[in-house]
């Protein structure tokens, strides 16, 4: 796929854009919000003045989350709940009050120029650690059955041009490599893919890779990284940045001080696979 195509398909992801799961309001509740395709959650949170990680928090979200154009976002302060997608609205008996308690407006959150300029600096000032090579994590070596899976990070990552060991330390960061841990916000396996991510990753290859089967999921999140390094133009940091936080967020403002950690976190952990 030509790069500027695979730009806007990840711009898009068919219809979607990094940031979340369904909500609904209860009656009278009239902060929400309709995602249009591009959006992204950073995006939003500037145009409505909410808190980058209240937004999220109230929608069930976290950073790397997608959302489905023309969903809707409860603002944080509303009179409103988020479900996962796939529940049933609640009925007009059980939606006369919020579930819990709401929670209260927040200012929004506002960077300095000098902490945009580090955020948008960080990749190309952060150096990875290079050691300790090969000391896989003890959770890791201990578990034939996890251990059996290398080989397929080794297969997909050959196979999309992704190295494995980059691979490898973003799975084992998301999951510890269970293909059964499931968010909340219903990222699921391996990787911790969203249902929205698998389809988009699905329509790339042609196919009908499943979220639940192991390797389909390692597949799913090695050609996703694929889709990240071509976007940032190979640069590791800001395709693992973007695996958390999603793309647009990266193109916007850079690395999030929380996705700092993120990337620091893999990025340490990479050694250890080689």
């Amino acid at each position: 796929m030509p790069r500027l195509t695979l730009l806007r398909s990840l711009a898009a992801l068919s219809g979607l854009v990094f940031a979340g799961q369904a909500a609904f309001s209860l009656p009278g509740a009239t902060t929400t919000v309709k995602v249009k395709p591009g959006d992204t959650l950073w995006a939003l949170s500037r145009q409505y003045h909410v808190d980058l990680n209240q937004l999220a928090a109230v929608n069930g979200m976290k950073l790397s989350d997608i959302l489905y154009a023309n969903r809707i976002l409860v603002l944080p302060g509303s009179a409103s709940v988020s479900r996962p997608p796939g529940d049933a609205p609640a009925s007009s008996a059980t939606a006369a009050a919020p579930a819990g308690p709401v929670p209260p407006p927040v200012p929004p959150r506002h960077f300095t120029a000098a902490e945009l300029a580090q955020m948008r600096s960080f990749c190309q000032v952060y150096r990875p650690p290079v050691e300790p090579l090969g000391v896989l994590p003890s959770g890791l070596a201990s578990r034939p059955d996890r251990m059996a899976l290398r080989p397929l990070f080794v297969r997909w990552g050959r196979a999309y041009g992704v190295p494995p060991d980059l691979a490898e330390a973003v799975a084992w960061q998301e999951s510890g490599w269970q293909n059964n841990v499931v968010s909340p916000a219903n990222a699921q396996g391996i990787g911790q893919l969203l249902p929205e991510t698998a389809a988009f990753v699905n329509g790339l290859l042609g196919t009908s890779l499943q979220l639940t089967v192991p390797e389909d999921n390692i597949r799913m999140e090695v050609r996703m990284l694929s889709a990240l390094l071509a976007a940032t133009g190979g640069q590791v940091c800001g395709a693992v940045a973007s695996y958390y936080q999603g793309l647009g967020a990266l193109h916007d403002i850079g690395v999030l001080p929380e996705s700092q950690v993120y990337v620091q976190s893999v990025l340490s952990l990479r050694p250890r696979f080689r």
